[in-house]
């Protein structure tokens, strides 16, 4: 589903969103209401790399995908 849909269903279910290539990675990411923080990663395998931060900028390729599904 796009980023939209997904964001909407997170929201009402109370779970992250992620896409096939970053499940992969063991990255999901948590939509948030606030003011400072649009989503939040999250972080689900050990040793994860280190190029990782807490917060996520989506690039347009991002944005335009059409298979996020819920976490």
């Amino acid at each position: 589903m796009n980023i939209i849909d997904a964001t909407k269903k997170a929201m009402q279910e109370n779970m992250a969103i992620t896409n096939p290539e970053d499940v992969s990675c063991g990255v999901a990411y948590l939509p948030t209401n606030s003011e400072n923080l649009g989503f939040i990663l999250v972080l689900f395998k050990e040793n994860m790399p280190k190029r990782h931060g807490k917060y996520w900028q989506p690039t347009i390729k991002d944005l335009l995908r059409e298979d996020w599904e819920l976490f």
